[in-house]
């Protein structure tokens, strides 16, 4: 046993250190490095002397001295390996705590349960998975040996505020703290407490939210690296850096269920992440069922993707976060009613700072420091009338040009048959550019007068990226909504047509004069603000995130607190300070105002400002995500991040 832990043989796979430095390590420090063993097929069998059997024996002779088999590969190539992990034993003070009993997971204090690393359970998390590569798979890790330990880059939230491990994702908190992102730790008074002894406080500005500290195999048991869409996961960052979340349920406006759902199965998983809440908690029925509790879908058509049974039903009364606002049904694309206005939230979809299309927002023309913004510098030359790139059939095929249909009747419902008919009625005509792909795209935005941002499969993210682009929206969808609508008032900076004015689009266009266009212009530099998650990623036009998505969305949840019973299409009228949000203005002043300067407390996506951008930095040393967000770029910690509104 000896010879086979011999550095010689073995290689560690945590931290690059050798066996015997980690052996050297005091009991404390020894738990804290859980420790991998990749042990060679070949060496095994050298020193088994060539015997399988024996080989296996000391596979189990290791189990049996606290050594746990994570991965065990095929042993028919040399290159095979055998995947060992020790999770080493506690000390007696730090695997029994009066809370939890004994632990070796962390203890949530607040509900006596003990969370585990990825893919352990029982009551003191000592029992590990029988297949890793199942387990493994079942949380989307498709190439680590041992997700168990051993994720490369994978995130955890809020990089564990400094006051736990990352392992994998998962948050391995110090001694006293618990929690998702390890913020959590029992006060003075015996109540929760959020990121204690850093002068964490509650903001003013309503609403106060609620997270639910759900077991780990609920959230952060998944890859979030393997997420196309971690909106879930940044939102709740952004809850803890804008004082927005609240640690007593009791004092709470709403209560956010922190969980990515994107599919079927997701939906069945939220369905026993909601019974563990009504077992523990007593908000949900308090509050009539799920009344005031958030969801976060961030599906290509929202809640049709839920399943009826049991959890569209059991979520029947939740307000659904989504990118999707189908609120009629549609036969032709066979698409029912997704969107509930004054229930739901339509929110715009995240571009990462990591994403493509991203760079739109490194010269965008709102800047003020866009040449085309200064009275000096060259006129902005718009000799686009309309320009639309993409999917036209559904598929990459590119349409017929001389007949209708002029796609294949595969799916005849993609786009509503928006897409189609546009292509058909102005492929040829002059000042229209359509086509299936254009590698000039981001630049010919800048040139565009009216950039067509239909739907899909189902949501659409064109009339985000037109709008930080410069270009007025052109929306044509029958029965959606587009992100905060009807609170939002898009016709201020984009134009809606119905599906059956298509062939009469030109006209529409060619009558908007060149006054009320500079009006649409000056409105859009507000309206991409709420379309920009900037609070995440940065800001793009000396924004300070006061009135980007993440805001917006907070503000609308405010407003229908404030007036419960008024149709959302009102709240405006009856709320001053919604109708000055939703105008980027301060509610004592008639009009928004430019700033004249770069700001402080938000870094910048911007080359305008300077190369590189100053949340470039931020964004690497965090492999991609800024804990707490962009204003928390260079802050101490997530209780002194920058605040737009104080």
């Amino acid at each position: 046993l000896r010879c086979m832990l011999a550095p010689k043989y073995a290689r560690c796979q945590a931290d690059e250190t050798s066996i015997d430095q980690y052996l050297s390590l005091n009991e404390h420090d020894r738990f804290k490095t859980p420790f991998t063993l990749s042990l060679g097929y070949m060496t095994l069998v050298k020193l088994a002397a060539q015997n399988v059997a024996i080989t296996f024996l000391v596979i189990a002779c290791l189990a049996s001295q606290g050594w746990v088999s994570l991965a065990k590969k095929s042993h028919h190539t040399k290159n095979d390996e055998f995947v060992i992990t020790k999770w080493p034993d506690k000390t007696p003070e730090e695997a029994t705590t009066d809370a939890c009993g004994t632990c070796y997971g962390v203890c949530n204090a607040e509900q006596k349960r003990c969370d585990c690393p990825r893919g352990y359970r029982g009551p003191d998390c000592s029992q590990g998975p029988r297949s890793v590569t199942k387990m493994c798979k079942s949380y989307q890790f498709y190439r680590e040996g041992n997700c168990s330990f051993h994720a490369p880059m994978n995130y955890c939230l809020n990089q564990c505020n400094k006051r736990g491990k990352c392992v994998a994702g998962w948050c391995y908190c110090d001694p006293g703290y618990y929690g998702y992102d390890c913020s959590l730790s029992t006060g003075e008074d015996g109540k929760p407490e959020l990121l204690a002894g850093l002068g964490y406080r509650t903001r003013k500005r309503r609403p106060w939210i609620y997270v639910y500290e759900l077991p780990p195999e609920y959230n952060a048991w998944l890859n979030i690296r393997n997420s196309d869409r971690p909106l879930a996961f940044m939102f709740q960052q952004r809850l803890l850096s804008t004082g927005a979340r609240i640690a007593d349920g009791d004092k709470a406006d709403y209560f956010f269920i922190p969980m990515n759902v994107r599919g079927p199965t997701d939906s069945l998983h939220m369905a026993k992440a909601i019974e563990y809440i009504r077992q523990t908690w007593p908000y949900w029925d308090r509050h009539g069922g799920g009344h005031r509790h958030i969801i976060l879908h961030p599906g290509d058509t929202g809640r049709t993707e839920v399943v009826k049974k049991p959890t569209r039903d059991l979520t029947e009364n939740c307000t659904y976060l989504t990118h999707w606002g189908l609120y009629e049904d549609y036969p032709f694309s066979n698409w029912k009613a997704a969107h509930r206005p004054g229930k739901d939230i339509v929110v715009p979809i995240l571009i990462g700072s990591n994403n493509p299309r991203s760079h739109a927002f490194k010269r965008s023309p709102l800047h003020p420091l866009h040449p085309s913004r200064s009275p000096d510098g060259p006129a902005v030359k718009r000799d686009l009338q309309m320009l639309f790139a993409g999917r036209i059939c559904g598929g990459r095929e590119a349409p017929n040009s001389t007949k209708w249909p002029n796609c294949r009747p595969i799916n005849v419902g993609y786009s509503q048959g928006v897409r189609q008919l546009v292509h058909y009625h102005y492929w040829n005509r002059t000042g229209y550019a359509i086509a299936v792909h254009n590698p000039n795209y981001l630049a010919d935005l800048a040139r565009t007068r009216f950039c067509l941002a239909p739907t899909g499969g189902g949501h659409g993210h064109r009339q985000i990226l037109v709008a930080f682009s410069g270009c007025v929206p052109l929306l044509i969808g029958d029965y959606v909504y587009q992100p905060f609508e009807p609170e939002l008032d898009w016709s201020a900076f984009s134009v809606s047509l119905p599906q059956k004015d298509i062939p009469r689009l030109h006209e529409v266009l060619e009558g908007i004069d060149d006054e009320q266009y500079s009006r649409m212009q000056v409105a859009l530099r507000c309206g991409a603000e709420h379309m920009t998650f900037s609070g995440f990623i940065g800001g793009f036009k000396w924004d300070v995130a006061k009135y980007d998505a993440f805001e917006t969305i907070m503000e609308i949840l405010r407003s229908r607190l404030d007036h419960p019973g008024v149709a959302p299409e009102k709240l405006r009228e009856v709320d001053p300070q919604l109708a000055a949000f939703m105008e980027c203005r301060d509610p004592d002043k008639e009009q928004a105002e430019e700033p004249s300067s770069a700001p402080e407390g938000l870094c910048s996506l911007s080359e305008l400002d300077g190369m590189p951008p100053t949340c470039e930095r931020c964004t690497l040393d965090n492999h991609g995500v800024i804990p707490g967000g962009a204003p928390c770029c260079g802050a101490p910690s997530l209780a002194e991040c920058h605040r737009a509104w104080e």
